[in-house]
């Protein structure tokens, strides 16, 4: 693996990530300070991390409407990463479960 360093592009530090790890310019990468250094995520946004159909479902059930629909709706979807990753740290300390034991746990 390469060594890289930082530098000061304008207000920001930046990385150079190595041509040999073949990631194309563009790519959106998430930042996460970790107890080993930093880690860079790919941010991948697939249909079923999409909350957006059920934020919707339940502030037209709790009567929204108008101006304060589009408001809720963004501070429902910003809160979304933040409740992930807690329910992420709660449960990282968590004996891994095997493929079966899922399967009856959410009752398929």
């Amino acid at each position: 693996m390469s060594i890289v360093k930082t530098r000061k592009q304008g207000d920001a530090v930046t990385v150079t990530i190595p041509k040999s790890l073949d990631v194309s310019v563009g790519v959106e990468l998430e930042p996460m300070l970790t107890d080993e250094g930093i880690l860079l995520r790919f941010v991948k946004q697939t249909k079923k991390d999409d909350f957006d159909e059920y934020i919707l479902r339940d502030l037209f059930k709790e009567g929204y409407q108008g101006e304060d629909l589009i408001a809720e709706f963004e501070r429902r979807k910003s809160n979304i990463p933040k409740a992930l990753y807690k329910i992420a740290d709660e449960t990282k300390n968590e004996a891994a479960i095997s493929r079966e034991e899922l399967m009856r746990e959410v009752d398929l």
